[in-house]
């Protein structure tokens, strides 16, 4: 290794890939490799985690919304039920209600 500290970039380069090649660095060169693949595969798992857990939450997200929107429409049902008169645009206001809380 001193040696390889005088020469240039280029041969720099030769001279570890003789050296690796030969076995000389060829454990530290194995041991490094085992290290960078098992970096990537963290990552990437660390990255699909993510990926879950945001499609988890935006899906928990859209549930909250349509269980909101059902107990909105189940009031309004319950007070167009209770409140109701013979106005017929009570009666349609009750009809749109009821189809939208089946239609779901």
């Amino acid at each position: 290794m001193e040696v390889i500290g005088k020469l240039t970039n280029s041969c720099k380069s030769v001279a570890l890939f003789l050296m690796i090649r030969s076995g000389v660095l060829k454990d530290e060169y194995e041991r490094l490799r085992s290290e960078m693949l098992k970096a990537e595969e963290e990552t990437q798992f660390t990255y699909q985690k993510k990926k879950g857990i945001a499609a988890e939450r935006k899906e928990a997200k859209l549930e909250k919304e349509e269980a909101e929107k059902y107990q909105r429409l189940k009031e309004d049902l319950v007070w167009c039920m209770t409140f109701q008169t013979s106005n017929t645009h009570s009666c349609s206001v009750t009809n749109f209600i009821l189809a939208s809380l089946f239609e779901s």
